[in-house]
């Protein structure tokens, strides 16, 4: 037997009947035994108890004389009263993590604390859940490294530059001749958007227009240079071709004149022996050679001599008889020629008719083409000068106005300074702890200090049965001590009944600066004084001095006989508007003047706030949630140098407590009077205000900033001017018509004429060609780099990173993309690589069904997943390389299976893998949590205690049979504050389960209540007990056979009637729930052994915690 501290000897008569110590127990004769208490029964008297104590190797002894014996864990209290019900005792042992045996007689029954076998095939959280109970995995190697390369990237995809301007500017600068040399591209870096990329584009574009032009500029200077080149030359070589074929044809003219003569000379002479011919020698000018005039005036002069000539040589051959023929011959001729010249003539006027005609129609072609383009031009240039202005005007507007914002908000954020420092002040001046003091650092945004004697007030509920004014009898010294003026009286104000009254005309009361114009009471008597059921009820017109109670002499137990109103405070501003409290403005009411004496003992209770208690103040709250002073405490109790229970008493401390409401927009609060021996004090006045027996602060409320609303700025207009190319008209050549020359007719003497050849021509020399020019232009270089991002949202779309929500909760990842810019490579592959964080359950079927343009590989050991992009969608990437490309982001769906995990995640794209234009990039970080980790949340943990009628903690305690047992549970909610789940994972369901032994124990009839931490009602949830799991609805049996809770007999529900409605003001609130359930113990147990199995659970979302599971 190992070392105890404690050992009993406990003695029946002259005998021993057991012993025990806090590891050891022996008792053959009693009932039930625990570790932690003891109770004992024997039909025999216990006269003799020893409680031995090991202390230092001594033993401490203490005789005890009860009828039974209870050893109690420190801190607990028990009360026991007599009765003749104990004598039928059956002893059950209440606790919450032990086991429970009931005897009556016979052998010993042994009970130990257990706890639940531990599961070793799996890591567990702290948490004590049903379902999903596994703690988060530790993450692959692969994805702790991608969320340390989020942000990478490696590669980029070459974008085409267009610049076809250029090349043609070059090729027509080449076809002149133009020396044209292509420098390195111009580098335009790399874009992460398509809008940057347009804009890169339109800086080539403008840069390509302004080698276009310089080109251009180039081409023309030397076509120009080179037309002028040409046309000198031209004019040369035809002047020196003129010179050289004037010189040619006088020298063949001469030649041929001079050899005619010769062979007429010698014809003649060979036929005519006789034939008196002359030759002379003629010197004919042809100038020094320069000239094309001295020829063709030479080539004339050897015309005519040759003329002279002929005619002379056919005088001589025809003499005077063939003068007729040649004459008939010149008539022929010339008519011929006249013909001909007629015709021509004609012909020449037709020609020249159409080409007038033709070069016309041209020319107004030419004309308007010119017009339209012109005025094209002159409409795109307008709206370049438009846009230009409507930029400068919108861009000065917007700087205005961001400028007056600056000042506005400069001077906010100085006084929000001024106002942070006093805050700080006052909350440092508060908060010195000494008595006197709130022992809670409160702001005060409510002001009901000040009285309101000139207020008016009415009643709504019922008219009162008398009006009195002050110095009335029936209100005695409170005439003296009150400001108002009028009272409304009730005579019998029944227990029930609410009251409610409008107070108006008010000239004091504030909220947060604001002035408070109206106030609504809703009285309501909740309990009137023993053996009556209604009290006089006095209503003065001031509000801030509430009410006075008059009532009978009582019986001086102040727990039996005693009285209670609950009051419904509601305040209205001027603008109609209802108060409505909150943390930065929160209200302070004063609950003072409450005396503890022999007359009686008031109190307040069920606040609609928090009560917080006063430093050196003697009013408390105890454990049945009275604010009250748990002993006497008049002046002369407390040895007061005066008296307290005045409103201008520096220690109105003493009998006063506060009550702060930081929410809702009305203020309950319950007033208790019980009555105590004396003989006196028959009526009680309860007032409601928030006169300063302690300190308060005025809330800090800073000035929000000023926001300005800018107006859109429109991009600038990039025009190309058009340009007009005319039509060439070519006009027909006229015909040309040669007449017949006529002969002469000669005397038959002949004197023939040579002459001298001319001189041969000089030549004009040629002109300089043009310097051919050299023109540098290049191409472009740009890349693109498009930015992704990783998103996390629920089921409802909405946006989950960096908040929580409930386990098993459907979490999707949508991996976005930035547009693609246009002109871009061509997209060879498009992949995305996601290692999902360990913990998530991926769900493929729904993630296919959702990416059906994706091929999708998935390693469920590292919870890696791939989608790869099927042919059809790259051809519609590719579609129009021209164009930006919008990219659907694909979704990857799965479930958070862990308590208390955080997911972190992101993912890898890869853009044409193996190529020349890949592109690798890894996404941002985003992060969802469930909770349960016992830092950013706390810890799923229900609870369970047992208490008795006035509210004293009896776990692992002995009670009677009959004893009604009050189990208070808590519905642990807090760690679900700020929960962002999805409806579908709401519809799951909320509630809360006590799995109790229903051979021990019956639940009490209505004995359910609900209510928030801080003692608030609760409404909406339904309480049910059904004797087994087969009774229970379907839907029900469903939603627990899912958290895997299988209740063992009967068992009690506490269900929300509205899910949705309770995870709103409850569960994404972090409000816990203090839940009652009253059972008493069966008076049937007398002589039997039970053993029994308790549990308590609570289910949110569909998920099981369980706070405690006891076997035995």
């Amino acid at each position: 037997m190992r070392q105890s501290s404690f050992f009993f000897i406990f003695k029946s008569s002259s005998k021993v009947i057991g012993c025990a110590s806090d590891s050891f127990f022996l008792f053959p004769q009693f009932i039930v035994i625990t570790k932690s208490s003891l109770l004992f029964y024997y039909e025999e008297r216990v006269t003799v108890c020893c409680y031995i104590k090991r202390k230092e190797g001594l033993f401490m002894t203490k005789t005890c004389n009860h009828h039974f014996l209870v050893n109690q864990e420190k801190g607990e209290k028990h009360v026991f009263r007599k009765s003749k019900k104990y004598r039928t005792l059956c002893s059950v042992a209440l606790g919450t993590m032990v086991t429970a045996v009931v005897a009556w007689g016979g052998t010993v029954a042994h009970a130990d604390e257990v706890s639940s076998s531990v599961d070793t095939t799996i890591q567990r959280t702290e948490n004590p859940a049903t379902n999903l109970p596994e703690a988060q995995p530790n993450p692959v190697s692969e994805q702790t490294e991608s969320l340390g390369s989020t942000g990478q990237s490696n590669g980029a995809i070459a974008v085409t530059v267009p610049h076809d301007t250029v090349t043609q500017a070059v090729e027509e600068a080449k076809a002149e001749g133009v020396s044209t040399v292509e420098d390195s591209p111009m580098d335009l870096g790399n874009t992460t958007s398509a809008s940057e990329t347009n804009q890169q584009i339109s800086k080539a574009e403008v840069d390509a227009q302004n080698q276009v032009e310089a080109i251009n500029e180039v081409t023309e200077i030397y076509k120009a240079d080179k037309a002028t080149y040409e046309l000198k030359t031209a004019c040369i070589e035809q002047e020196n071709k003129e010179l050289t074929q004037a010189y040619e044809g006088a020298n063949q003219t001469g030649k041929e004149t001079n050899a005619w003569v010769d062979t007429k000379v010698n014809d003649l002479k060979t036929r005519y022996a006789d034939a008196d011919v002359t030759v002379n020698e003629q010197v004919v000018s042809a100038g020094n050679g320069t000239s094309v005039l001295d020829y063709t005036n030479y080539g004339k002069t050897a015309e005519t001599i040759q003329s002279t000539n002929e005619q002379a040589l056919g005088d001589y051959l025809t003499k005077k008889t063939k003068a007729d023929e040649i004459v008939a011959k010149n008539q022929a001729i010339q008519k011929e020629n006249e013909a001909g010249l007629a015709k021509a003539k004609a012909e020449n006027e037709a020609i020249e008719g159409r080409n007038q005609a033709g070069q016309a129609a041209v020319d107004a072609e030419n004309h308007a083409g010119q017009a339209a383009v012109d005025q094209a031009n002159q409409e795109k240039q307008q709206l370049v000068s438009d846009r230009t202005a409507e930029i400068e005007a919108i861009t000065k507007r917007n700087q205005e106005k961001e400028a007056a914002a600056r000042e506005d908000n400069e001077a906010i954020d100085a006084y929000n300074a001024k106002e942070m420092e006093r805050y700080q002040r006052d909350l440092a001046e508060i908060s010195k702890g000494e008595e006197g003091y709130i022992s809670e650092t409160l702001a005060q945004a409510l002001n009901l200090n000040n009285g309101e004697p000139q207020a008016q007030h009415g009643a709504i509920t019922r008219n009162p049965d008398q009006i009195i004014s002050t110095g009335d009898a029936m209100l005695g010294g409170y005439s003296r001590i009150l400001d108002s003026t009028g009272f409304f009286v009730y005579d019998s104000f029944k227990t029930g009944e609410t009251l409610s009254f409008n107070y108006q005309n008010l000239h004091n009361a504030r909220f947060d600066g604001k002035k408070i114009s109206r106030v609504t009471y809703d009285i309501t008597n909740l309990l009137s004084p023993a053996g009556t059921d209604a009290v006089k009820l006095v209503v003065p017109n001031d509000p801030t001095e509430g009410f006075i109670a008059y009532r009978n002499d009582g019986n001086g137990d102040w727990r039996m006989d005693k009285m209670e109103f609950r009051v419904v405070a509601k305040y209205f501003l001027e603008d109609g508007s209802q108060v409505t409290f909150s943390k930065e403005k929160p209200g302070v009411f004063t609950h003072s003047s409450l005396n503890h004496n022999d007359i009686g003992l008031e109190y307040v209770k069920d606040t609609s706030g928090k009560f917080v208690p006063i430093n050196g103040s003697t009013v408390q709250v105890t454990n049945e949630g009275l604010a009250r002073s748990l002993g006497s405490n008049r002046a002369s109790d407390l040895n007061l140098p005066e008296e307290w229970d005045t409103t201008s008493s520096r220690y109105a401390y003493k009998g006063a407590i506060v009550s702060t409401v930081t929410s809702g927009n009305t203020y309950t609060v319950t007033f208790g009077q019980g009555d105590m021996p004396k003989n006196v004090g028959l009526s009680y006045w309860f007032a409601l205000n928030t006169l300063p027996v302690a300190r308060t602060v005025t809330p800090y409320s800073p000035k929000p900033h000023v926001t300005v609303e800018l107006e859109p700025v429109p991009e600038p207009i990039t025009v190309t001017p058009d340009v007009f190319t005319p039509k060439n008209f070519t006009p027909e050549k006229p015909v040309t018509f040669t007449p017949k020359p006529l002969e002469e007719v000669v005397q038959p003497s002949l004197t023939l004429t040579k002459v001298t050849l001319p001189v041969k021509p000089i030549p004009k020399e040629l002109p300089t060609p043009p310097q051919v020019p050299t023109i540098h232009y290049h191409a472009y270089r740009l890349t693109t780099t498009p930015e992704i991002m990783k998103e996390v949202v629920n089921s409802d779309q909405a946006n989950l990173h960096e908040k929580t929500v409930a386990k098993d909760s459907t979490v999707i990842y949508p991996l976005t993309v930035d547009a693609f810019s246009s002109n871009r490579a061509q997209t060879t592959s498009l992949i995305f690589e996601d290692y999902l964080p360990a913990g998530y359950l991926f769900d493929k079927e729904a993630t296919q069904k959702e990416n059906g343009n994706y091929i999708l590989s998935f390693d469920e050991t590292k919870n890696f997943v791939t989608l790869t992009a099927k042919e059809n969608l790259l051809q519609e990437v590719n579609k129009d390389l021209t164009k930006v490309y919008q990219l659907t982001a694909p979704k990857l769906y799965g479930t958070v299976q862990n308590d208390g995990a955080t997911y972190s995640n992101s993912y890898k794209l890869l853009l044409n893998k193996g190529t020349a234009n890949s592109y690798t990039v890894t996404s941002n970080v985003v992060t969802v949590r469930t909770p349960g980790d016992g830092e950013t949340t706390t810890l799923i943990t229900p609870d369970k205690n047992n208490e008795n009628a006035d509210g004293v903690l009896i776990n692992d305690t002995v009670v009677a049979l009959g004893t009604t047992n009050h189990y208070r549970l808590t519905w642990d909610l807090d760690q679900y504050k700020g929960d962002r789940s999805a409806k579908e994972t709401i519809a799951r369901g909320f509630f809360f389960v006590d799995d109790y032994p229903e051979e021990v124990l019956d639940v009490v009839e209505n004995g359910t209540a609900v209510t928030t931490l801080d003692g608030q009602k609760v409404s909406g949830i339904t309480v049910k007990t059904y004797a087994s799991l087969n009774e229970a609805p379907k839907d029900l049996q469903d939603k627990l056979a899912r958290a895997k809770i299988t209740p063992t007999g009967a068992f009690q529900v506490f269900l929300p009637d509205d899910n949705q409605a309770f995870y709103d003001q409850y569960v994404q609130t972090g409000t816990s729930l203090a839940l009652l359930t009253k059972m008493t113990v069966k008076d049937s147990l007398y002589g039997q052994t039970k053993t029994y199995t308790n549990k308590a659970y609570q289910v949110d979302f569909g998920n099981g915690a369980t706070r405690f599971s006891i076997s035995a």
